[in-house]
């Protein structure tokens, strides 16, 4: 008995002043743990009470459609319409349902990769002309700018407008496509494998010591290609850089973002976010700035992503605004795929500029107003950004 008693005084004086202090502590954050735990449990299960009956009817009406409905039912489409149904009712120009194979054209556009041989062709006078070849691609090498498209596959294509050739053009991974051409009074025709190609958003040249980047829309590698051609530019000691975002309708606004960082100054305000009534500002995270004048040219169908980068240099760098009133799309969307490989995009937040002012179907006015003159051949527009360096 003694020998017991010992025992359990001996345990009694193990327990320190801090070991107690340590599972008191312990207890009180179990304590919370679990209290937290209830209460998010009794909000779901009440989040859950309040609209169950509306879900079950939903539930319900499937069943019953599928049930006693006297045709048979692609579930799919059931599914699809569903969902088509309710982005509808959002009444948002800019929410919308996607099919399987609009969802994967978007994919394909915003991961900025496609399947093909690695040429970009445009349409002059009636001529379907290879306008540029890609680097790294399987028509590097063989095709050339300015050579005339003749036949795809043995096809001939006089008379076949761009999006036709476009389409013909491409085709399943790994599946070949012969391509005809005229150069120099000359027929050449090759053979190509079809592969997945990284599409080229930014493109640059220089006139008259002024650098000129032309960025058509801003995909996931978009910043990364961007700084590749401003180095490049740099490096030819230009003496001031032209930003083209003519035609750009946008693409990740935090490329555009990314963009933009690269001129400003660490923690300047890029833009703003607001999502029911509440604001934020996104700011500058990056040690790197420029110091080197800008000009943006922009025209009606600049829009979104490009209005965002118009706007940061404007408002936060000083850069010039030359061209047309732009678009005005002030808001930001979110995909969501489904299951059979459709999606939904819908409006999650709109975005002001740095200055908190609004763009959504207001647009950013130009510092100096110049519209093109199609009749002209000259691009008066871009020259007009170029005097500003005079």
């Amino acid at each position: 008995m003694k020998k017991k008693n010992k025992k359990k005084k001996d345990r009694t004086k193990t327990f320190s002043f801090k070991e107690v202090s340590i599972v008191m502590v312990f207890t009180i954050l179990l304590g919370i743990f679990i209290g937290v735990f209830l209460g998010y449990t009794i909000k779901i299960n009440f989040s859950y009470d309040k609209y169950s009956t509306n879900y079950e009817e939903i539930i319900d009406t499937y069943q019953n459609i599928k049930s006693n409905y006297y045709k048979g039912i692609d579930d799919d489409a059931l599914l699809e319409a569903a969902v088509k149904g309710m982005i509808d009712e959002l009444d948002d120009d800019y929410s919308e349902f996607l099919d399987t194979e609009e969802t994967e054209d978007l994919n394909t556009t915003l991961e900025n990769q496609y399947i093909g041989i690695g040429c970009s062709i445009i349409e002059e006078d009636g001529k379907i002309l290879i306008y540029e070849v890609y680097e790294d691609s399987p028509a590097n090498g063989y095709l050339k700018p300015n050579d005339q498209l003749i036949k795809i596959d043995d096809q001939n294509i006089e008379g076949k407008d761009l999006n036709t050739v476009s389409l013909l053009m491409s085709g399943k991974e790994n599946t070949n496509v012969k391509i005809t051409v005229k150069r120099d009074k000359e027929e050449k025709t090759y053979t190509f494998k079809r592969t997945k190609v990284e599409n080229k958003t930014i493109s640059s040249k220089i006139e008259k010591n002024i650098g000129i980047i032309r960025i058509d829309a801003f995909t996931e590698n978009t910043t990364q290609q961007f700084k590749d051609e401003l180095e490049t530019l740099e490096k030819k000691n230009i003496k001031g850089l032209v930003l083209d975002l003519r035609d750009n309708i946008g693409g990740y606004i935090s490329s555009a973002g990314d963009i933009a960082s690269i001129f400003l100054k660490k923690g300047q305000v890029l833009y703003q976010l607001e999502k029911k009534g509440l604001k934020s500002n996104v700011k500058d995270i990056t040690s790197e700035h420029k110091d080197i004048k800008v000009v943006v040219l922009v025209n009606k169908n600049t829009a979104s992503s490009a209005e965002v980068l118009t706007s940061a240099l404007k408002e936060q760098y000083g850069a010039i605004v030359v061209g047309e009133k732009t678009y005005g799309k002030g808001s930001v969307q979110k995909v969501y795929t489904l299951s059979n490989g459709s999606s939904y995009k819908y409006t999650i937040e709109k975005w002001n500029t740095s200055k908190g002012k609004t763009v959504d179907k207001v647009g950013i006015t130009p510092d100096i107003k110049i519209n093109n003159d199609d009749k002209s051949k000259e691009d008066n527009q871009l020259q007009e950004a170029i005097k500003q360096f005079d």
